[in-house]
């Protein structure tokens, strides 16, 4: 009895993941939809900007300083979608 149990409960967590796995497929296929509402569909939308090169723009420099000496000049950047200081010479 304690197997058949054991077995019932990992069939339950197993069908539980599948559904998971499913709707999250699912949901990750539908992001590039495009739009079905009749009056968006009709519509001359602009092209949309992807997440990535809106949230972290890898050209992007900002917060530049010169050391006192000035011989450094130090400024914030994106790397990789980390931000990071850079130092020059």
């Amino acid at each position: 009895m304690v197997y058949f149990r054991r077995f019932a409960f990992f069939i339950f967590v197993g069908f539980i993941g599948l559904c998971l796995g499913a709707a999250g497929l699912v949901w990750f296929w539908s992001l590039d939809s495009a739009p079905r509402h009749p009056a968006l569909a009709e519509a001359d939308l602009p092209p949309l900007i992807p997440v990535r090169q809106f949230y972290a723009d890898q050209s992007l420099e900002w917060a530049y300083a010169v050391s006192f000496d000035g011989r450094y000049a130090a400024y914030r950047a994106t790397r990789l979608t980390k931000q990071v200081i850079l130092i020059k010479d």
